[in-house]
């Protein structure tokens, strides 16, 4: 990363309201205005949705490395109830889609199935506990009219130990 581009974050985060800056000699310092889910609140409508696109594909052991995303990962932090199929979150360019024969469960009864979600992003960087990150599940759900779902992502975010 460059000085540029430092910069130029750090003047996109302050016109966004999200930090303020200060300048100390040759250094500026930067700080938070707010924290925890009132800096998410306040930084949602910048926010993108992580997913590119969902696949779904015959489960095999190379997938269990991939954290979980979307109704598993709040099925593991909050009450929901599991899904039935399991949803995992990888990075789109750490896996070749092309070479990847999806499934049609309603074709394939007996099969074992799982939903990875391709992201514009590596999920695992900022994985914890074999889940993806809080703020990008939520931004997942964005468009979701789902009144449980909802609910569920207001539970995950305010229990997140921020």
């Amino acid at each position: 990363m460059t000085r540029t581009s430092l910069t130029r974050a750090s003047e996109q985060l302050a016109a966004m309201g999200l930090i303020s800056q200060k300048k100390t000699g040759k250094e500026f310092l930067m700080r938070l205005e707010s924290s925890g889910i009132e800096l998410y609140k306040q930084a949602k409508p910048f926010l993108i949705n992580p997913v590119q696109r969902m696949i779904t594909v015959q489960n095999s052991r190379e997938y269990d490395r991939y954290p979980f995303s979307g109704e598993s990962a709040l099925a593991q932090c909050t009450m929901l109830n599991h899904p039935r199929i399991p949803v995992r979150a990888v990075w789109k360019a750490a896996i070749n889609s092309d070479k990847i024969t999806e499934i049609d469960i309603r074709w394939e009864p007996n099969a074992d199935p799982v939903i990875l979600e391709l992201w514009k992003y590596d999920p695992a960087l900022f994985a914890k506990n074999e889940t993806a990150d809080p703020v990008s599940v939520a931004m997942s759900f964005e468009s979701n009219v789902d009144e449980r779902i909802e609910g569920s992502v207001e539970d995950y975010l305010e229990g997140y130990p921020w």
